[in-house]
C-alpha cells in the first residue's frame, strides 16, 4: 500500500527529532565518561529515557503504515476492510495505546532528570527539603494520573482497537490529549520556577544572571511547544499524523531541556591538580567531579602522606638520657575529606564551631560568634555555597 504524502513526511518528523534527541541523550552518557566521572541516578534515569523513546519509535512507525482505527467518518464510509486490513489497524491501534504509556513515561523521567539537578543544586537552603519532596510528590501524582487516564477514554477498553463496526469518537482519546497537555504545562511550569529565587540571589553581573537564569528557564521552551499543539491537535483529533508531529518534536525538546545544562558543564577537560597542590598530582582512582556533586574517594584509597623521619636527629636523640615525648592523650582529630571539600566552601570564620551559639534575632535563628558577636546568617552561607556551584557552572569546569 503506498503511503500518502503527508505520512511520508511524518515519518521522517519522528525518525529526525527522535534521533536528534537520542544524540542529546547519549552525548551526556559519553562525556560523562570521557571525564572519568561515574555515572549517576540522573545519568541512569537517562539510558532509561533512551530505551522509552525507542520503543515508541518502533511502535509508530508501524502505526503510521498500517493506520488505526481512527478514521474521519467521510473516510469511513468509503473505505471497505478486508481481512488484512483489519488485523493491521488492530494491531496498530493496539501499539498506538502502548506507545502513549511510553512516551508519558519518557516526559515524566527527563522532569525527574531535572529534579534531581535542582535538588542537589539548591542543597542547603531553607525549607528546600519540603519543597522539593512537594515537587516529587506532585511528579509522581501526576504521572499516575496520566497513566491512569490513558486507558479510560474508551469503555469497554476494546473500542480502543475496534476497527468494525465503529468504535466511536473514543479512540481520538481527546481526554488523553487535554490531561497530558494540562499536566505538561503545569509540571513544566513549576520546574521553571523552582530554582529562580535561588538564582536572583546569586551575585553577579548582569549579563552573567540573564545567561544563567535562561540555561534554567529553557523548560518555557516546552511550555509554548504544549500551548500550541494541544489546540491544534483537539481541532484536528482525526489526524493521527498531526498529534505524532507535535510529539516528536516535544520528545526532543524534553531532552533539550534536560540534558543542556549538564552538558554546559561538561564541555571542558577535568582540571589537572587536586585542590591547587604543587606536586601536579591529577584525581587519584574514585575522584568524580560534576557541577552537582564531589564523590569522594574511599578511605583505602585517600591516604595522608608523611615525610620520613630524619635519621640523624633519631641517632642523636638515641644518645640522650631524655626519653621520647609522650604523645598526647587527645590527639587533634584529622579532618575526613568529606569535612575538607565541606569547608574549603565555607569563610573561614564560619568553620569554628567551638566559639558560637545560637539566638533568636528578627523572628528567625542566627548565629553568634563569640569574640566579635557577628551575626550569621545561614541562607546567606548557603547563598556562597550557591554561588560556587554556578561558577562551575559559569566556567564550565
Amino acid at each position: 500500500m503506498a503511503l500518502s504524502a503527508d505520512t511520508v513526511q511524518t515519518l521522517a518528523f519522528l525518525w529526525v527529532f527522535t534521533w536528534l534527541a537520542m544524540f542529546l541523550m547519549a552525548l551526556r552518557i559519553v562525556m560523562r565518561r570521557y571525564r572519568g566521572q561515574k555515572l549517576d541516578i540522573s545519568d541512569r534515569i537517562t539510558m532509561v529515557c533512551m530505551i522509552c523513546l525507542l520503543a515508541r519509535l518502533s511502535f509508530i512507525h508501524v502505526v503510521l503504515i498500517w493506520g488505526t482505527n481512527n478514521i474521519p467518518k467521510k473516510v469511513r464510509a468509503k473505505l471497505v476492510f478486508t481481512a488484512t486490513d483489519i488485523y493491521q489497524r488492530e494491531t496498530a491501534s493496539k501499539l498506538l495505546l502502548t506507545s502513549r504509556t511510553w512516551y508519558n513515561t519518557y516526559l515524566w523521567l527527563q522532569k525527574a532528570v531535572i529534579m534531581i539537578l535542582y535538588q542537589r543544586l539548591l542543597a542547603g537552603f531553607r525549607y528546600t527539603n519540603i519543597i522539593i519532596r512537594l515537587y516529587w510528590v506532585i511528579l509522581g501524582v501526576s504521572y499516575l494520573v496520566i497513566q491512569i487516564v490513558t486507558f479510560t477514554d474508551c469503555h469497554p477498553l476494546k473500542l480502543y482497537w475496534q476497527v468494525v463496526p465503529d468504535p466511536g469518537v473514543c479512540s481520538q482519546a481527546v481526554g488523553q490529549l487535554i490531561t497530558l497537555g494540562s499536566l505538561n504545562i503545569f509540571t513544566d511550569v513549576i520546574l521553571i520556577i523552582l530554582p529562580m529565587p535561588a538564582l536572583l540571589k546569586v551575585k553577579r553581573t548582569g549579563g552573567d544572571k540573564f545567561r544563567l537564569i535562561f540555561l534554567f528557564s529553557l523548560g518555557v521552551f516546552l511550555v509554548i511547544i504544549t500551548v500550541i499543539r494541544l489546540p491544534l491537535n483537539i481541532k484536528d483529533s482525526n489526524l493521527q499524523v498531526n498529534r505524532t508531529t507535535w510529539a516528536s518534536v516535544e520528545a526532543f525538546t524534553a531532552a533539550f531541556v534536560a540534558n543542556v545544562p549538564t552538558l554546559y558543564t561538561l564541555r571542558k577537560k577535568l582540571p589537572t591538580k587536586v585542590f591547587g597542590t604543587d606536586d601536579g598530582d591529577e584525581f587519584p582512582s574514585g575522584w568524580t567531579e560534576s557541577v552537582h556533586s564531589i564523590d569522594m574517594p574511599s578511605p583505602a584509597i585517600y591516604k595522608p602522606k608523611f615525610t620520613n623521619y630524619n635519621t640523624a636527629f633519631e641517632d642523636h636523640r638515641n644518645t640522650m638520657t631524655i626519653p621520647p615525648p609522650v604523645p598526647p592523650k587527645d590527639p587533634l582529630p584529622v579532618p575526613k575529606p568529606e569535612e575538607m571539600i565541606k569547608r574549603s566552601s565555607i569563610p573561614i570564620h564560619f568553620q569554628k564551631p567551638s566559639d558560637r551559639h545560637a539566638r533568636i534575632h528578627h523572628g528567625k535563628m542566627v548565629v553568634v560568634e563569640e569574640e566579635s558577636g557577628e551575626m550569621i546568617d545561614w541562607d546567606e552561607v548557603a547563598s556562597m555555597d550557591l554561588e560556587i556551584i554556578i561558577d562551575r557552572f559559569h566556567e564550565g569546569v
